[in-house]
């Protein structure tokens, strides 16, 4: 599954990544456009792999169930094709708002990993560093956009999926 999303993301960069710039563009201006937009991509094409990431640590008996509850939370809101900035509407530009609540989750799995003094697999080491870049270039561009994914995760954590479900049902 994760494999042919993977392979959508790369096809969608390569087919319309014409309209990806125009909405960039159309948001933060020529000269920041050519800063932002190598580094939204990235973290676009990254999401399949932090799913990955996120999935191997919830496969490890040693993590609370709340961190699992996240995944869960973060694949229901992938699917989900009504979200707060559809890729059916928005294209590549769609799954700006994706690729945050994942770096967000991402983040947080291996925060609390690391608070419970337990390993974080090397991988993730640069992983968390790129993730964390990219999730500044994503405010940027999308900084209300940002702030709702903010409440939900906010919202995910204290487990009150409500906000959730009305998020996509706007």
């Amino acid at each position: 599954m994760l494999r042919a999303f993977k392979s959508e993301l790369q096809r969608l960069r390569k087919e319309e990544y014409a309209m990806f710039h125009a909405q960039i563009r159309g948001r933060v201006g020529k000269r920041a456009t050519q800063k932002l937009e190598e580094p939204l991509v990235q973290q676009i094409l990254l999401i399949p792999d932090l799913m990955q990431r996120i999935h191997y640590y919830w496969k490890q008996p040693y993590v609370r169930g709340d961190v699992k509850g996240l995944s869960s939370y973060v694949f229901a809101y992938l699917y989900n094709t009504n979200d707060i900035l559809p890729s059916d509407d928005h294209g590549l530009f769609g799954y700006l708002d994706d690729a945050y609540l994942v770096g967000l989750v991402y983040e947080h799995v291996l925060e609390e990993v690391s608070r419970q003094y337990l390993p974080i697999a090397p991988e993730d080491d640069d992983l968390r560093e790129q993730v964390a870049q990219n999730q500044k270039s994503i405010v940027k561009v999308i900084p209300e956009e940002a702030k709702k994914m903010d409440e939900l995760f906010e919202n995910a954590l204290s487990e009150n999926y409500d906000s959730f479900a009305k998020a996509v049902k706007h």
